[in-house]
């Protein structure tokens, strides 16, 4: 009898102190969770958003690569810029950890970015836009109903083909990008690309 082995990653921030458990799997928030929440908690915008940091260009010392002086009027929000983990995954998988990240992992953590209204990504993975540090969804008890309908998804998705898995993970990675958008009309154009990917998966 063989045992799938289990790989660890870390994946943040998700404003959630719970534990989850489904078919094998764990979310657990990391020890320093709170800190990191109360640290969020005071650079985030009145209007529940987490922005870019501040970033400039600096001149690089041709052989050190190391930088040497900022560059004039090049100060700008960070274009490309990472959020610290919050919590640990857990999954059984054959798959090396960048394989994992591309296929299983990604639909997990976009699928718990579906649900509690917010947007996700790898520790050491880059980001862009605002980040939503309050639920952009209305989930009553979240508690009692994440671990079944974490569980339910993630059958149901290892069922289809690679493309159709494929696709929802980009589905649902789209959807979680949308509060990033600031007019009305932006959110507007990707809410109808995210239903005209879906419509496309449950076509006939």
């Amino acid at each position: 009898m063989t045992t799938t082995p289990l790989l660890e990653d870390q994946f943040g921030f998700l404003r959630y102190d719970r534990p989850i458990a489904f078919d094998g799997i764990t979310v657990v928030p990391l020890p320093n969770h709170s800190e990191i929440a109360t640290a969020i908690s005071g650079v985030e915008h009145k209007d529940g958003f987490w922005y870019p940091p501040p970033s400039h260009q600096a001149e690089l010392d041709p052989r050190t690569q190391e930088p040497i002086r900022d560059i004039p009027n090049t100060k700008r929000p960070a274009f490309l810029w990472k959020i610290p983990a919050s919590h640990s995954l857990t999954a059984p998988t054959s798959l090396d950890r960048d394989p994992f990240r591309r296929d299983t992992g990604l639909f997990l953590i976009h699928l718990l970015a579906y649900f509690f209204g917010t947007r996700l990504q790898f520790h050491d993975w880059w980001v862009d836009s605002r980040i939503p540090t309050r639920p952009q969804a209305d989930v009553l008890n979240p508690s009692r109903v994440v671990e079944p309908f974490m569980s339910t998804c993630y059958r149901t998705w290892q069922a289809w083909t690679p493309e159709d898995r494929s696709s929802t993970t980009g589905v649902l990675y789209m959807h979680s990008r949308i509060p990033g958008y600031e007019w009305p009309w932006e959110r507007f154009a990707f809410e109808y690309m995210v239903f005209d990917g879906l419509y496309a998966l449950a076509a006939p």
